[in-house]
């Protein structure tokens, strides 16, 4: 019987299935301890509770104040009030949730990841980790509230990572226009993600994009970049009127009656994130990968300005280490002269394995012995384990009431194959049984088919005793 919480460490650790892992043990004569097994997964489901449990206090009033302006399109810096806080306690950590009277910082929300920064008075300068939205309320994160709560503080957003962020939304919106005008209409956004550092977009299409199509979507979006096209933004614009405009929506999503558009020339979108006044100030943009994430759905993730200057960089980094290294000016031809010599390298291999191989066969016949009517050859040998089967599944076909152990050590690693002939598995011997018998003494275990089967261990010294082991179990047969 073996213990459930081996079992456990498997599927958490390594997210090997139990069945699986019952259905192997039964095929070796082990049972699975599925009780013990439950019990480790529900203490597990118990931290796991534990660890994503949010305790919130309630809400200490300090200002009474309905409305929470956002004024962080104009403004990154501005002058502010703490109306109300709470305590949280999040993986058991204390946050603080913190609600001023207006805010420069953006909240989480459009794909659009929320504004960092800080709040000051000239005494204490208190860190906003994040910014969230909840029930239309913004929602400032910090690990700590200031000791004068009632004074008036300075907000200042991280202007950097905030202008990341809007090149990198825009970008989302020129993208989305490319791949609706090399694509086809079809093309709709299923989700996104604008960080400081890259963005993502998730857009309906049936099959992978080519080569020349992310080059010609990557080549729109750079030349409306070039364009320098301006900002044209419709704020409290009615909904009909930006359906009349022919503003992209988000298919399922709900809205208010009046909307923000953000226009790009023919880039038309409702949109509540953050966004640079005109395309250049995006420099630079692109496409580093294009994959699937579910039947039918595609994902594009890209990078502009900064993100785009280092990626090149560390391009020609490589370019030029990889010149050095084929000492050629020419990298393509370097590269592939090298290619070309290492596949015939290869074959040289694969021809000095072959040779290896017929010889240590024949060297292995000549050490063939009789045991209980039984041909064993039982030797420990210098070859990898994937020429130990090689071995082996040659002798099994070539030769009859053939059973051989072969024995490989490198590092103290030790390797051991055993394979039986048709024969004498029906005769009633099986090599998966017989190895965990043998392995024991390497301190490894293993397992496998009737006809072959394979283990490993770490002792060394085991060897001998091993082969000793396996001749005494055919005698015994």
């Amino acid at each position: 019987i073996v213990s459930g919480d081996l079992a456990f460490e498997l599927y958490d650790t390594f997210g090997f299935p139990v069945d699986l892992t019952s259905l192997i043990l039964s095929e070796n004569n082990f049972e699975l301890d599925i009780e013990s097994f439950k019990k480790e997964m529900e203490k597990q489901k118990n931290r796991s509770r534990s660890a994503t449990k949010v305790v919130e206090s309630d809400w200490v009033v300090l200002i009474e104040d309905d409305i929470e302006e956002f004024v962080g399109y104009t403004n990154l810096t501005t002058e502010v009030k703490i109306c109300k806080y709470r305590e949280v306690i999040a993986k058991e950590k204390k946050i603080y949730h913190i609600v001023f009277n207006l805010t420069p910082f953006y909240p989480e929300g459009g794909g659009q990841v929320g504004d960092i920064g800080v709040i000051e008075n000239g005494f204490e300068k208190i860190e906003i980790l994040d910014t969230k939205k909840e029930n239309n309320l913004i929602i400032h994160i910090s690990d700590s509230l200031p000791s004068n709560l009632n004074s008036l503080f300075t907000a200042k957003v991280d202007k950097e990572r905030r202008i990341s962020c809007s090149r990198n939304h825009t970008a989302t919106h020129l993208l989305h226009e490319s791949l609706r005008e090399v694509l086809g209409n079809h093309v709709e956004q299923k989700g996104s993600l604008v960080s400081p550092e890259y963005l993502r977009f998730d857009f309906t299409h049936f099959s992978k994009l080519s080569q020349q199509q992310l080059k010609l979507i990557e080549e729109k979006v750079n030349n409306k970049i070039k364009e320098n096209i301006p900002l044209t933004e419709h704020a409290n614009l009615p909904l009909s009127n930006a359906k009349d405009m022919g503003a992209i929506m988000l298919f399922g999503e709900k809205y208010d009656d009046t909307v923000r558009v953000i226009q790009y020339d023919s880039s038309i979108e409702l949109c509540g994130g953050t966004h640079v006044l005109s395309t250049a100030e995006i420099i630079s943009f692109k496409i580093k990968g294009e994959s699937s994430t579910a039947a039918g759905i595609r994902r594009i993730e890209a990078i502009t300005a900064n993100a785009v200057e280092s990626y090149f960089l560390e391009l020609e980094f490589s370019v030029d280490k990889i010149r050095s290294l084929v000492k050629n000016q020419d990298v393509v031809k370097g590269v592939s002269d090298l290619a070309a010599e290492n596949r015939e390298l290869i074959k040289k291999i694969e021809s000095y394995k072959a040779l290896e191989s017929n010889i240590l066969q024949e060297e292995l016949l000549t050490k063939k012995q009789q045991i209980n009517s039984v041909s064993v050859i039982a030797e420990t040998v210098k070859v990898d384990s994937s020429l130990m089967k090689d071995i082996s599944f040659n002798f099994r076909k070539s030769e009859s009431n053939l059973a051989m152990m072969l024995v490989s050590e490198s590092n103290n690693k030790v390797i051991i194959t055993i394979m039986f002939t048709e024969d004498l598995i029906k005769k009633g011997l099986h090599a998966g049984k017989i190895i965990n018998e043998v392995s024991k003494e390497i301190n490894g275990g293993g397992g496998g088919q009737s006809f072959f089967a394979t283990a490993g261990g770490n002792n060394a010294k085991g060897i001998h005793s091993s082969i000793e082991k396996f001749k005494k179990l055919l005698n015994q047969a």
